[in-house]
């Protein structure tokens, strides 16, 4: 038998950012969440699916409260171009217009906090 110990664990509060110079990228940020004796676990989920997929595993032991992911938009789906010609042969004169069309990814994270010495699993943040 042994003594029962109550303790109080910190809400996990993830939030994210865009950065949106050139294609962007997500800042993931849980600033107030204690990552002392921590290691992060890092999900990501494209918008509609089921299945989550970890983009930091615990082996790598990120211990850290700022996250980057530079693979979430549009590496997949970038930017779709379309040029436009106009033109006649009477006046040999040509305009050319571009536009383009970016297919935007959604994604939703969540992160999950494990001990440092045990690998046992202490809390998770709610998808973001």
């Amino acid at each position: 038998m042994s003594n029962v110990y109550e303790v109080e664990i910190p809400q996990l509060v993830l939030t994210s950012t865009v950065n949106l110079n050139g294609k962007g990228t997500i800042e993931l940020d849980w600033p107030d969440y204690d990552i002392k004796n921590k290691y992060f676990v890092i999900y990501r989920k494209q918008e509609g699916e089921e299945m989550w997929k970890t983009i930091v595993t615990l082996d790598e032991k990120f211990n850290s409260n700022k996250y980057t992911d530079n693979l979430a938009n549009d590496k997949i789906s970038p930017t779709i171009s379309n040029i436009n010609m106009k033109g006649n042969s009477e006046n040999n004169k040509i305009e050319i217009s571009s536009t383009s069309t970016d297919t935007g990814i959604k994604y939703q994270y969540y992160i999950e906090s494990y001990d440092i010495n045990t690998n046992m699993l202490i809390n998770s943040s709610k998808s973001q």
